[in-house]
């Protein structure tokens, strides 16, 4: 028997590059500096890039091997197929191992017996689907599994997953899988004896979830595609400003996403020449959209500190860089890269009129592990600049927002003076002038040039960017200023799905219109020459949201003793088997005294061989009636006492199999 995996998931590809580039050409390739050093908890096991299908093939099947007999030495998936079959009766069970709560009934020892470790690191977020049940009909030395999926160090394991018989004796379960991340599968034995010869055959299929993101419009007219661009939500519109095409051109447009009427709008070109690496703000006392500089070349070789504002009171953009540039007399270079959030009214200040702040950005020109990094904080209320706190951590390329009142910024980049640096965590500092900074937890994928928005329930949500390994962010997740804590949402929530062939998004724009999040803009590589051209949302709804990572195996019918049907005594009952993957039958019955049993499967249809046993109810076998012959009625009598037993009838083989499956029997027990 052979234990393949079969990965039906389409590929999403990254590439990061680092180029030196004119100063006026406009760019081939991101000049963007990556990650030289991760953040705390690197991956252990490096990326096996066999495990992705090129997109537009077929499936790509990779033989595990021999399992192990320990978690520290776990069997990973290799590329190169083998036929190698596995019989387990020579393996051991360690004193490591850990215990297995999902075995039903009495078991004599809770972590099993013989056990087998594989372990699997995924490098995209899937269902994984694991089974034991066996391939062949026959399976005469196949034996009864325990399966369990763990996560962290062999001597301190977390169990995420475990099932035991889903089917007959053999062990299934499903549960959703995130890249970089190491598991370890482990199969026990039920039984602390058996056959002399027990043979393991273990499946795992990958398949990607279903996205609950939905396609608003692919390439919708009025619409340029940027990146690098910035993005305001101003009641149920979303406008996008600035930024540059794949060509690397840079833009001045100022488009507008209607979300009521899914319309996409020109409006009046910013003025000059655009910007880029920038970051916008929506004030409701002036009616302004705000740009505080940002790189004025699309080949990052020059930084401005012009504040631009467009005010929707005359339609117009407007700078005030002759009277308040960026910062004012706080700020002596130009920078790019920082992250604006309104403060939504900062009473006692100039009347109480609405500001926002500026926080962080790198000087320029270009992105160099030289290059200052900015903690300064500025607050800016029309038409003064003022200096907060600074922030723990300098950072650019970060995300910032209002989140319940506090400033709270997260993820991007730093410099060391040797390497540039990913930023892990946030934090948060609160105050009408913000005076201290106190940490966040640290974020699931910490990431940088990613976009971020407050939903209506106070959650602060982060999605797209760039993560450690230089690929574009698929997952999305969440701050909950309650707990101070990130948590990562359900796969059905990646940006974007991954069964329509798309990736997640580096520097997408978009935010909260009521419970849904917008997406549009932005690009598949961190390169940012393959642009995003579809708009997307995505319903968010509070707890429904939050979806479990694990979902286990529950079978639907009587395909196991846990879902075994009740069958009072002297009563007769006809099924069938419904598919190929479920061919074993459960059934239990009560007896009250000591009394002579009849079991008696009959009608059984003349194309098939079905077997039948008699179990007590702790796995123990009592009888059976396994003779190889097709189209015959079985039966026995044994003499029980009282308790529950049950009745196994198991589909072994047919003539015309899997055609024919609506063949029907008929079971009764009776005294």
């Amino acid at each position: 028997m052979r234990r393949i995996f079969v990965l039906l998931l389409i590929l999403f590809l990254g590439l990061t590059a680092v180029v030196v580039m004119a100063q006026d050409a406009p760019p081939p390739d991101d000049p963007t500096p990556v990650p030289t050093v991760l953040p705390d908890d690197p991956i252990d096991d490096p990326i096996n890039s066999n495990y992705f299908m090129n997109l537009g093939g077929g499936p790509l099947s990779i033989e595990v091997g021999e399992g192990s007999d320990f978690c520290d030495t776990a069997t990973a998936v290799v590329s190169t197929p083998s036929s190698n079959q596995m019989n387990v009766a020579a393996m051991t069970q360690s004193v490591t191992d850990p215990i297995l709560n999902c075995m039903w009934g009495s078991p004599s020892n809770l972590k099993g017996y013989r056990t087998v470790w594989y372990k699997f690191t995924p490098n995209f977020n899937a269902v994984m689907t694991l089974s034991t049940l066996p391939g062949s009909f026959q399976a005469a030395n196949a034996y009864d599994t325990v399966l369990a999926v763990h996560t962290g160090l062999c001597n301190n394991l977390t169990t995420l997953a475990c099932n035991d018989d889903a089917v007959g004796f053999s062990s299934a379960l499903t549960m959703n899988v995130r890249r970089n991340t190491t598991y370890y599968i482990e199969v026990a034995d039920w039984q602390a004896g058996g056959n002399a010869v027990k043979t393991l055959d273990i499946s795992l299929k990958i398949d990607p979830a279903n996205s609950l993101w939905k396609t608003v419009a692919t390439s919708p007219p009025n619409f340029t595609p940027p990146v690098r661009h910035a993005s305001v939500v101003i009641g149920s519109n979303v406008y996008f400003l600035g930024g540059r095409n794949g060509a690397g051109d840079l833009l001045n447009n100022f488009q507008k996403l209607n979300t009521s009427t899914n319309t996409w709008s020109q409006l009046t070109p910013i003025r000059g020449g655009g910007f880029l690496n920038t970051t916008a703000v929506y004030l409701p006392d002036t009616n302004r959209i705000y740009i505080p500089g940002g790189s004025k070349q699309s080949n990052d070789q020059s930084y401005s500190r012009s504040h631009m504002f467009y005010n929707f009171g005359t339609g117009i953009w407007s700078s005030e860089n002759e009277l308040a540039p960026v910062g004012g007399n706080l700020v002596t270079e130009a920078f790019a890269y920082a992250a604006a959030a309104p403060n939504n009214a900062a009473v006692g200040l100039s009347g109480g009129a609405d500001g926002y702040f500026l926080t962080g950005g790198v000087v320029g020109p270009s992105l160099v592990v030289s290059s200052t990094v900015r903690d300064q904080v500025l607050f800016y209320q029309p038409d003064t600049w003022l200096e907060v706190a600074p922030m723990s951590s300098p950072r650019y390329g970060h995300v910032a927002a209002n989140v319940n009142g506090k400033l709270c910024v997260a993820g991007g980049l730093n410099t060391n003076g040797s390497s540039i640096v990913l930023i892990p965590n946030g934090e948060c500092a609160s105050g009408v002038l913000p005076s201290a900074w106190s940490p966040t937890g640290v974020m699931q994928v910490p990431r940088y040039f990613a976009h971020s928005s407050v939903a209506p329930d106070g959650k602060w949500y982060v999605y797209g960017g760039i993560d450690a390994t230089g690929l574009a962010v698929p997952e999305v997740e969440y701050y909950d200023p309650e707990t101070n804590q990130w948590s990562i949402l359900g796969l059905s929530y990646d940006l974007f799905g991954q069964s329509s062939g798309q990736r997640g998004l580096v520097w997408p724009g978009g935010g909260f219109v009521g419970n849904y999040l917008w997406a549009a803009g932005g690009s598949y590589d961190p390169a940012s020459t393959q642009l995003n051209p579809i708009v997307k949302k995505v319903q968010i709804l509070g707890g429904a949201l939050y979806l479990p990572i694990v979902l286990n195996t529950n079978t639907t019918s009587n395909h196991s003793f846990v879902d075994a049907l009740s069958l009072p005594l002297g009563k007769t009952v006809s099924q069938n088997f419904v598919n190929a993957s479920t061919l074993v039958n459960v059934y239990k019955f009560n007896v009250t005294q000591v009394s002579t049993i009849n079991v008696a499967l009959t009608n059984v249809a003349s194309t098939v061989n079905l077997n039948l046993y008699l179990y007590g109810d702790n796995k123990d076998l009592i009888q059976s009636n396994d003779l190889p012959f097709f189209g015959v009625n079985k039966t026995f009598s044994v003499p029980l006492g009282p308790g529950t037993y049950y009745v196994v009838v198991r589909f072994n083989q047919s003539f015309n199999f899997p055609n024919d499956l609506s063949n029907y029997y008929q079971l009764r027990v009776y005294k």
